[in-house]
C-alpha cells in the first residue's frame, strides 16, 4: 500500500512515465522515502498485471518510446478503497496525499481514526515504561522513547488541525 497508494493517485492526476512518477514521489514524500526504481517499476508491473493501471508506448522526437501509464476504472476503484482503509502509521501520509479525493465525512473519519490510533500507542508506550519494563533503561533509551511520544502528540495536533481544516 505504501508506493501503490501514491502511484495510483498521481495517475489519477495525470497519465505520467516511470520517471515522472519517481521524481513526483521524491519531491512530496522524500523527507521520510527515496523512491528506487528497483521498488518503482516492479509495482507498476504488478499494478498493470492485476488491471489497475495500462501502459501506453508514446513516440517523442527520435528517441525510444516512453512508456505512459494510465489510470483505469478499476484502478480508480481500488485507489478509493485504499483511500478508505484503516489508517496505518506508514500509509497514513499517502493517505492524506489525496484526502481532497473523499467527501468531508470520509475525511474527519480518517484523519479521527489516525488521531485515536496514535492515541492508544502514546497510552501503550507510556504504560509500558512505567510499569512494563522490567530491565531498566539506558538514558538514550528513554531519550528515543521520549522522541517518539513527542513525535506522537505532534502528530495528533497536525491532525486535528488537518481535520479543522
Amino acid at each position: 500500500m505504501i508506493i501503490e497508494l501514491p502511484i495510483l493517485g498521481f495517475l489519477k492526476e495525470r497519465p505520467m512515465h516511470g520517471y515522472e512518477l519517481r521524481q513526483r514521489l521524491e519531491i512530496i514524500l522524500g523527507f521520510t522515502w527515496r523512491p528506487s526504481y528497483g521498488a518503482l517499476y516492479p509495482m507498476l508491473w504488478n499494478l498493470e498485471r492485476r488491471g489497475f493501471i495500462k501502459k501506453t508506448g508514446v513516440q517523442k522526437g527520435r528517441g525510444p518510446q516512453k512508456q505512459v501509464y494510465n489510470l483505469t476504472d478499476e484502478g480508480l476503484a481500488r485507489l478509493r478503497a485504499l483511500l478508505l482503509s484503516k489508517p496505518t502509521p506508514v500509509g497514513l501520509p499517502s493517505q492524506i496525499l489525496f484526502l481532497d479525493q473523499l467527501s468531508e465525512q470520509e475525511r474527519k473519519s480518517l484523519l479521527r481514526q489516525a488521531q485515536k490510533q496514535r492515541m492508544a500507542t502514546i497510552d501503550r508506550l507510556e504504560k509500558e515504561r512505567t510499569v512494563r519494563c522490567a530491565e531498566p533503561l539506558s538514558k538514550y533509551q528513554l531519550l528515543v522513547m521520549d522522541y517518539g511520544l513527542e513525535t506522537l502528540k505532534r502528530e495528533i495536533a497536525w491532525l486535528e488541525q488537518l481535520e479543522q481544516e
